[in-house]
């Protein structure tokens, strides 16, 4: 997780790592147990031992992470890299709900259909299972035709299933083979034509009241390997 400069992050001694990351002990309150009668909380200190990390990419400012995982298997590079990746998940939700329960135009978005709680439950799950479902082919098809399926797009993924599945019920065994194989080709070619990464937008804004530069017409997004941007602030040893 992002610490924020205040915080006060004490190395431990001897625990500074060759990939510039350091060990240090923080210490917190956790709720123990309430006293029924008087309605008091009772609280118990802890300590937990956490590895932090601070790093910097060209044109931003230097960031600070925390982390339970203490393997120095586990360069501090890849922590930054894979902490970057969880916004990922943002876009899994907008593929689910702007994509695969979208509507037609002017019609009612869509929305849980059962009044009961266990029903609207087993209705999430449909909807997950079949999001799970899609990225499964997509993986299928990258693994069998080449690329990364972090490229490929879900909608178009998704339309090529929906206009081809009706067809594949009809086919024969040995036909189905040669069908699944022209499915997982269109599904590979279909890749995004602008990927999130390793799209680099600049730190610039639209209003004219503000602390960053206004917007200009050579302001466009840039392509930057992110990976051998990253640049681990290494601390000295105490």
């Amino acid at each position: 997780m992002k610490v924020a400069t205040s915080v006060k992050l004490k190395a431990i001694p001897g625990s500074h790592l060759p990939d510039g990351s350091y060990l240090s002990a923080v210490k917190s309150k956790i709720l123990d147990s309430v006293n029924l009668s008087t309605g008091r909380n009772k609280w118990k200190e802890v300590e937990i031992v956490v590895r932090v990390i601070e790093f910097r990419i060209p044109g931003f400012r230097p960031v600070r992470l925390i982390t339970s995982l203490l393997d120095s298997t586990i360069t501090a590079k890849d922590i930054v890299i894979h902490y970057h990746k969880r916004w990922d998940i943002e876009i899994a939700y907008d593929e689910i709900k702007t994509h695969q329960c979208s509507t037609l135009k002017g019609h009612m978005p869509t929305i849980l259909r059962s009044k009961r709680s266990d029903l609207v439950e087993q209705e999430l799950y449909a909807l997950l299972i079949t999001y799970n479902l899609i990225r499964s082919v997509i993986m299928e098809a990258t693994s069998k035709e080449g690329g990364s399926p972090l490229v490929v797009s879900f909608l178009d993924t998704m339309q090529i299933i929906i206009e081809c599945a009706p067809h594949l019920s009809t086919f024969k065994s040995n036909k189905r083979k040669n069908a699944l194989a022209y499915l997982y080709k269109l599904i590979a070619e279909s890749q995004i034509d602008r990927p999130r990464r390793p799209r680099c937008n600049p730190r610039v804004v639209k209003v004219k009241m503000s602390n960053f530069k206004r917007k200009r017409k050579s302001d466009k997004s840039q392509f930057r390997n992110f990976e051998e941007c990253i640049r681990i602030i290494c601390h000295k040893t105490a």
